[in-house]
């Protein structure tokens, strides 16, 4: 029981609030699985620049609704922008 107890306990105690800091995307699929059973997608609805330095819009749409928006260099980058900024709207509405 020791043993088990010293080995396994520490692997299943549930993650800090803090561990998804940097990964808002993730964050927010978890959040939009727990509320309604749905997985966000990502619109891109802008990319500005010339091809070597664009910079991307996005939406992050959870059921039909644009909730956040992001803009960023890289796609990943402005997905995780309009992540981040729908858990914040999401925080602050009731």
């Amino acid at each position: 029981e020791k043993i088990f107890l010293k080995l396994f306990i520490p692997l299943i105690e549930i993650e800090p609030s803090d561990a998804w800091s940097d990964n808002h995307k993730g964050r927010l699929q978890v959040v939009a699985q727990q509320r309604w059973h749905v997985n966000p997608h990502y619109q891109i609805v802008r990319q500005d620049g010339p091809s070597h330095s664009k910079i991307f819009t996005v939406h992050a749409v959870i059921s039909g609704k644009h909730l956040g928006s992001g803009r960023g260099a890289t796609k990943r980058d402005a997905e995780q922008q309009a992540a981040a900024d729908t858990l914040q709207q999401l925080q602050e509405s009731p």
